[in-house]
């Protein structure tokens, strides 16, 4: 991996172009804590989720401007 792609990998800035894709993810959230039960499965959806939403703000802020 050159330096550059190791910079790219932790200097990115996730302010742009992600409302969006947190709105969306927000928005399913919600509907998944008003529809199901608490559980084990239910915080394993929502962790996902969160983890999705991080993905997704990385490729976002590193693939901006190409």
């Amino acid at each position: 991996m050159t330096p550059e792609e190791l910079d790219k990998r932790v200097n990115f800035d996730a302010s742009t172009g992600c409302i969006t894709i947190k709105e969306a993810i927000r928005a399913t959230m919600g509907i998944i804590n008003g529809a199901i039960p608490d559980s084990r499965e239910k915080s394993l959806a929502m962790t996902n989720l969160e983890e999705a939403l991080m993905w997704a703000i990385a490729a976002v802020a590193r693939n901006s401007g190409q």
